[in-house]
């Protein structure tokens, strides 16, 4: 199996409490995408209004499937509705894991 697909997604919302159900919403259809493995919501501390999600996908045709299905998919309406701005929509794959005891 080859290694995963990281998507990462910042953008910024006009409600945080609102958009935060949204995009939990959003999030469970995502689960039944092909190629789904994980996600992860982050919530900004500094500006409140920014929210990122770190999505893991099989690879990377499946990040790019899912892309372009969240367009159309009516479980995304909310939290689009909710977003003000994108700051990033970036791919990436997985370095060497540093630690403290690598140095």
């Amino acid at each position: 199996m080859s290694s995963s697909v990281y998507e990462i997604v910042v953008y910024q919302v006009t409600d945080r409490e609102s958009a935060i159900t949204a995009r939990r919403k959003a999030m469970e259809a995502t689960k039944s995408y092909p190629g789904f493995r994980a996600y992860r919501p982050l919530n900004g501390l500094e500006p409140l209004n920014l929210m990122a999600d770190l999505i893991e996908w099989d690879d990377y045709e499946s990040a790019k499937a899912a892309g372009e299905k969240v367009k159309s998919d009516p479980a995304f309406t909310e939290i689009f509705a909710q977003i003000s701005d994108f700051k990033l929509l970036a791919h990436f794959t997985s370095g060497k894991l540093l630690s403290s005891v690598d140095t």
